[in-house]
């Protein structure tokens, strides 16, 4: 992993704004590697101990990876996660970093979203918001919390179940449409936000904020985070 941490000095992109270290070079054959251990760095303050995850449903927590997760991996037929440890806690640094990179970043689509012409240079929150929920949530409903932005701020159309009504929380062809319809709007710091409003949202809804509260902050703070409103501010004088 690099050192890249949410302390790191800003820097300013070509649009004036700051950002933190971010790997910029989009076109760079590493790029996706360089970004997801970036995420993972910053990740990991977040995700890193062991502890008992108090929705019943997840049970044992070890670095963000519940038991409910190494469950479902260990019983995919014909792949190499059958060959997992049983429990989260036997899971190696390199199992983790196996499981976040495939099932999360790139299954979640953080890169294809990061690379589109304009994403990392006017609002780098968003890729990483997008994996930072999958992390929390699954990638499904990240990626529905991203389409619900999307519907509500530009009025995009094609991200529901023609079946069921809902979103369908693939970040597929239709929703990277949708993106650089906000891009050239100029709309995508608003559907950044509205995602971290959506997000935080369900973060009220769920389990851990209804019956933990000394728990609430941490998670309030976890979603806002992402906001265009904590942006590092640029150096005074540029």
């Amino acid at each position: 992993m690099s050192a890249m941490m949410d302390n790191a000095q800003p820097t300013l992109l070509a649009s004036g704004r700051a950002k933190t270290d971010v790997p910029a070079d989009i076109n760079a054959g590493d790029f996706p590697d360089r970004l997801f251990d970036h995420y993972l760095d910053r990740l990991s303050p977040r995700e890193g101990k062991a502890w008992n995850d108090p929705n019943p449903r997840a049970g044992l927590t070890y670095k963000g990876i519940t038991q409910e997760t190494v469950n479902r991996l260990r019983g995919l037929r014909g792949g190499r996660w059958s060959a997992l440890p049983q429990l989260p806690t036997q899971l190696s640094d390199q199992n983790i970093r196996e499981i976040y990179r495939e099932k999360y970043f790139d299954e979640g689509r953080s890169p294809v979203v990061a690379v589109m012409p304009g994403v990392i240079e006017r609002t780098p929150e968003l890729p990483e918001q997008l994996f930072d929920s999958g992390v929390q949530h699954s990638p499904t409903r990240a990626g529905q919390f991203l389409q619900q932005a999307l519907e509500e701020i530009i009025g995009s159309k094609d991200l529901r179940d023609s079946r069921t009504g809902n979103y369908t929380g693939n970040v597929g062809p239709n929703t990277q449409a949708a993106l650089r319809d906000a891009i050239a709007k100029g709309k995508l710091d608003e559907v950044n936000d509205r995602m971290a409003e959506i997000r935080l949202e369900a973060i009220k809804n769920g389990y851990a904020y209804k019956n933990h509260p000394e728990q609430r902050e941490g998670l309030e703070n976890r979603a806002l985070s992402f906001m265009t409103s904590r942006r590092p501010k640029p150096p005074s004088g540029r």
